[in-house]
């Protein structure tokens, strides 16, 4: 009785030879695979960085006729070193702070007595220069008698960690990376090779062909995603788990939206070089200006209101909400959910039609064909 081996699908085959390809391919793998989790240590440096400022800013608020002791404590407060001092109404300060442009703030009373309370504003980014602040203020003050100082906490209650908030974008271009340099430019080099024509000749439908790439770079994907997902929750604080099946719909719906964008891209551009060079050139806006890297409460209004007309603002504000929190969300992660499925189903109908079986090559051939006719009825 004859043995028979039960060999892999079609789909399979493809499936394994676009992974083999991604991973062999240095400036795939490099770009795929290495770039991405770069930024991650680039953040946690930058992160150090911040700690390790010694230099303490505040805002003052000093009332309109002061005491002598209350000017005193003003004067003593501008001439401590490494302490800068911004003053302005009480209500200038609170606005600063909920945009972010001060931490903390001291409210000073009219007179210091046993009925006088000095209150110090300040966002929880501002609580150990507010600690910091109770000192010099308690030395200045002496002696224990003196005013009571209180605190309050206004605006936000995350300070900002760069490498805790940049987690989620650098999941976004994880994804922008494998979506568009390793399925644009592979689908142009294909091309060029002459490797879609020969496929076009085959049996093998274009449904199947783009299923096996999806397939490979979803699987690839998730990778990414497990990787990300197990620094947040090990590493840097660790997320609700009841928010997982909402992170992984988000992010199928990204990197769907996403693969749907490299194939247009590996339909319209011409040549590799030239993709490289305008996904290169895509990528940094796309970082910069929808909140992905840098919060965007820290840019001018403008930047906002850009962000809001770009998808991938949406994708990385649904990721950042429910993997490290968000207190400035741009729209719910329902809505953030549909407007990336609706962008999705805009760019898979027109990825549809644009597919074709090697067709710069065929509209070569028909020109050069074209060509030769001439010359021979001349």
């Amino acid at each position: 009785m004859e043995q028979t081996t039960k060999r892999p699908s079609t789909l399979g085959q493809l499936i394994l030879t676009n992974l083999r390809e991604l991973v062999r391919d240095p400036m795939n793998f490099f770009f795929v695979l290495i770039f991405p989790f770069m930024f991650i240590l680039i953040f946690l440096f930058i992160s150090l960085l911040m700690k390790k400022d010694t230099t303490l800013e505040m805002g003052l608020v000093v009332p309109d006729s002061p005491s002598a002791q209350v000017q005193f404590l003003v004067d003593r407060l501008e001439h401590t070193p490494d302490l800068k001092v911004v003053r302005g109404s009480e209500a200038w300060h609170r606005d600063q702070l909920h945009k972010g442009q001060e931490q903390v703030v001291l409210v000073l009373p009219a007179a210091l007595n046993d009925q006088a309370t000095l209150r110090i504003l300040n966002t929880s980014a501002g609580a150990a220069q507010s600690a910091t602040l109770r000192s010099i203020i308690v030395e200045a003050t002496r002696p224990a008698s003196g005013p009571a100082v209180t605190t309050q906490l206004i605006g936000s209650q995350q300070s900002f960690d760069p490498a805790h908030y940049s987690l989620p974008g650098i999941l976004v271009m994880a994804f922008l990376t494998l979506g568009l340099f390793g399925t644009a430019v592979p689908l142009i080099t294909m091309r060029q090779r002459g490797t879609l024509r020969l496929l076009g000749l085959t049996p093998l439908s274009p449904l199947t062909f783009a299923g096996a790439q999806i397939i490979a770079r979803f699987l690839l994907a998730v990778g990414q995603l497990t990787i990300v997902l197990a620094i947040s929750y090990f590493a840097l604080g660790k997320f609700p788990l009841a928010n997982l099946p909402g992170i992984l719909l988000s992010a199928l719906l990204g990197i769907l939206m996403i693969l749907a964008m490299g194939y247009i891209l590996g339909e319209i551009i011409p040549s590799p070089e030239a993709a490289g060079g305008l996904i290169g050139g895509l990528m940094t806006p796309i970082l910069l200006l929808t909140g992905i890297m840098l919060p965007l409460s820290i840019m001018p209004s403008i930047f906002l209101t850009m962000a809001k007309f770009i998808p991938f603002t949406y994708l990385g504000d649904a990721l950042r909400q429910q993997m490290t929190g968000s207190d400035l969300p741009i729209a719910p992660v329902v809505i953030d959910n549909l407007v990336i499925l609706g962008v999705t189903v805009v760019l898979v109908a027109l990825a549809v039609p644009l597919f074709r079986w090697g067709q710069p090559e065929a509209k070569a051939t028909r020109r050069s064909k074209g060509s030769s006719a001439v010359l021979q009825h001349s």
